[in-house]
């Protein structure tokens, strides 16, 4: 009986020892020391510890960026997640926050799996090899030069109905998949608040931060440089200004044209994919250079896929908005007095998008939206 009770004592003193040091391997200060062993490329959880009652536990969070924990966490969206290696303990220089341009070479950058706005596998192979009747590359091309027209909603603001070609938005979709899964790519993006915007963003010349309102030449939270706009991107804006141009010329006999709509050549480029609960709220596209606001510059926007329920007015009032629906292939301008217009979409109307877009290019329900504009 001694024995056996000896050996109970022996067992619950080896227990209490051995939950000592679990508690003390959690500690915050032993975590310090240990960062290097928790270290690993797999998804990490942040150690959470009640100093007072000496208990550790697990738990996921949300770390925002530039929080002193963000070298050991998992950052989970939408979109994929970005994972970050613990500091080197070795290193006598301090770690970076997440949200520092420049990160400290003893922290691992994130590891971004961007998001395809594209189908892939079966479902694809099935769309493309779909077959729409009595369809061909010469009707497509009747067809658009037929629908092709303008209209001046306000003055400044110039909407060019079908002016994106079929091959033309094809081509759209495949450059901005291409671009999207690369260094840069869609991702999506959020306030300083916390809030997630409701669709995925990529940036072209420039990154612009939601977080800050700035651009910048990297990305603040990968430090990945911007894709370059390609160069048939921007003829195609240049041939829309001047088409808008024309038009805003016959409605107003202006001798200066240049001060109802301004010309442009872009260096940055925001494209923005909508699923079919995508929207974003009234807003005025005011973050370029002062230089730029002050001769009014217009912004370039183009609508490939599903159409979109579109709202623009002098005020941040959704019940005040005037509203136009944005289709495929459709191109809105707005420049001169109408630059700081309050703009936003709705809502996005699902399987609205041209059946042999999706059939030729294999791109997802939704909405790409690219829009222009000179720094």
């Amino acid at each position: 009986m001694a024995a056996t009770r000896g050996a109970a004592v022996s067992n619950i003193n080896a227990l209490r020892s051995a939950a000592a040091r679990y508690v003390d391997f959690f500690s915050l200060a032993a975590r310090r020391d240990r960062m290097a062993i928790l270290a690993s490329p797999t998804r990490v959880a942040i150690l959470n510890v009640d100093q007072t009652r000496k208990v550790a536990t697990f738990r996921r969070r949300e770390i925002e960026e530039g929080e002193e924990d963000g070298r050991l966490v998992r950052s989970r969206d939408l979109n994929g997640y970005f994972e970050y290696h613990a500091c080197n303990k070795n290193s006598n220089s301090n770690y970076a926050a997440v949200g520092d341009q420049k990160l400290d070479s003893s922290v691992s950058k994130p590891v971004f799996r961007p998001y395809d706005i594209c189908f892939h596998g079966r479902r694809n192979r099935a769309l493309i090899e779909a077959t729409l009747p009595g369809e061909n590359n010469e009707s497509k091309t009747e067809k658009h030069e037929e629908r092709t027209k303008g209209s001046l909603l306000r003055p400044g603001m110039v909407l060019l109905k079908n002016f994106i070609s079929h091959d033309e938005q094809v081509d759209i979709v495949k450059v901005c998949r291409e671009l999207g899964l690369g260094l840069g790519g869609f991702y999506q993006p959020g306030y300083s608040n916390g809030a997630k915007l409701q669709l995925k963003m990529m940036c072209l010349g420039m990154d612009w931060n939601p977080r800050t309102y700035k651009y910048g030449n990297k990305r603040i939270f990968d430090g990945s440089t911007p894709p370059s706009i390609p160069n048939h991107f921007s003829e195609l804006v240049r041939r829309a200004i001047q088409e808008a141009q024309s038009l805003t010329k016959k409605e107003y006999r202006a001798s200066k044209l240049e001060d109802i709509l301004p010309s442009m050549t872009p260096d940055i480029c925001i494209v923005n994919f909508y699923t079919k609960n995508g929207k974003l709220g009234l807003h005025q596209d005011r973050d370029e250079s002062r230089e730029s606001l002050r001769k009014e510059l217009p912004v370039v926007s183009f609508s490939i896929g599903d159409s979109a329920d579109f709202l623009y007015g002098d005020e941040r009032n959704v019940h005040k908005a005037e509203g136009v629906i944005l289709e495929s292939g459709d191109v809105l301008i707005f420049g001169g007095e109408s630059r700081r217009v309050f703009h936003g979409v709705r809502s996005v109307l699902p399987n609205s998008a041209p059946k042999e877009l999706l059939r030729d290019s294999g791109f997802s329900p939704g909405r790409l939206n690219l829009t222009f504009r000179q720094y």
